[in-house]
């Protein structure tokens, strides 16, 4: 571990699993994680913290709730943080509940604020529905713009392809709570006192996770076992991960050497 390192951010999806399948070296590196400062964040909302802790447990990976922090999580504080408690949500059951829980009430009845999170099929009146309430001028929130998010051996279309789409229709451009912006990172320095240049960001993709931790000065470590790859990362100018690991276990030999 780098002494100037006072916390870890760790993705989840193509970082430690992709879908249902957990990737080699996720329960090692959370072991050595285990009594150091840590956070797992993902970009996807569509499972709560808790449902996300269960899931690592069946891969043999053992986090609590309140180590998880979802894209769904950081949209609710923000819209309540503006005063919105009337919204139109797009998003999972998980999702709802989450808002519900936090005192939204969820209506197609002059929202404030309509909040687009990744479910999956959309039924076509929703996203119709959703597209008149942001004409008329309800403000217009998403969980994420992933495009892609790694399921097994392949990729599934996400959150970003149904904003995309609503942005086509509608003229407007939805604000974004996920990663790259601030907010994870704010959440993180919050929780563990310091400053985004004392963290280690790690994760699989070069344009969310990476380009998060580089524009806030952060430690930025990228593998290539999710949405980035190595012909990916040469094609890019712009974004520069601190460094570059084929998978989670070459990650651990250098970041831990001292616990092989």
């Amino acid at each position: 571990m780098d002494a100037d390192v006072r916390g870890y951010v760790l993705d989840m999806d193509g970082t430690l699993y992709r879908g249902d399948v957990p990737l080699a070296g996720g329960k090692r590196l959370l072991e050595h994680l285990n009594g150091l400062p840590h956070l797992l964040m993902t970009n996807c909302p569509f499972n709560s913290p808790l449902s996300l802790s269960k899931k690592l447990l069946t891969m043999g990976m053992t986090v609590s709730p309140e180590k998880i922090v979802t894209s769904g999580q950081l949209a609710i504080h923000e819209l309540k943080k503006k005063g919105i408690n009337r919204i139109y949500l797009i998003g999972s059951p998980d999702l709802k509940r989450l808002t519900e829980e936090a005192g939204f009430i969820l209506s197609d009845d002059h929202p404030q604020a309509v909040l687009i999170g990744y479910t999956s099929p959309v039924p076509r009146f929703q996203l119709d529905t959703a597209a008149a309430h942001i004409c008329k001028g309800a403000e217009f929130y998403c969980t994420n713009m992933d495009m892609v998010i790694p399921a097994g051996p392949s990729f599934i279309p996400h959150t970003g392809n149904l904003v995309k789409l609503l942005e086509e229709r509608t003229g407007k451009r939805a604000i974004n709570i996920g990663k790259p912006s601030s907010n994870f990172l704010s959440y993180a320095c919050n929780q563990f006192q310091c400053k985004a240049k004392e963290i280690c960001l790690i994760g699989d993709n070069l344009e969310t996770d990476i380009f998060m931790g580089q524009q806030f000065g952060c430690k930025t470590y990228l593998l290539l076992t999710g949405v980035t790859t190595w012909e990916g990362l040469c094609q890019n100018s712009v974004i520069h991960p601190t460094r570059v690991f084929q998978d989670l276990m070459e990650l651990i030999a250098y970041e831990f050497p001292e616990k092989k």
